[in-house]
């Protein structure tokens, strides 16, 4: 194991940079899908991953970044009604 020990003050901050950092990127992320589907890309989807798994759901989380099986459970419920949705299914 290397880096801060959870439940420290430096682990918090960490956790806080990782967060914006993180939600920074989906950010970028998401503004790219939109400039696609904006260039008649219809076949590309994007959506935020604090919406599938919050970086505050500490009970999903196995380090407070990496999903555990609450963690996974979670995603594939909350990403299977876009998924479907995306394709076209109501299954």
């Amino acid at each position: 194991f290397i880096g801060p020990l959870a439940g420290t003050r430096h682990w918090d901050a960490e956790r806080r940079n990782f967060r914006d950092h993180a939600g920074k990127l989906n950010e970028v992320l998401l503004e790219q899908v939109s400039r696609r589907r904006s260039a008649g890309d219809a076949a590309i989807h994007g959506v935020h991953g604090f919406d599938l798994l919050g970086p505050d759901e500490l009970d999903g989380l196995a380090d407070a970044v990496h999903p555990n099986d609450v963690g996974f459970a979670r995603l594939a419920e909350r990403l299977t009604p876009r998924v479907e949705a995306a394709l076209g299914s109501t299954t």
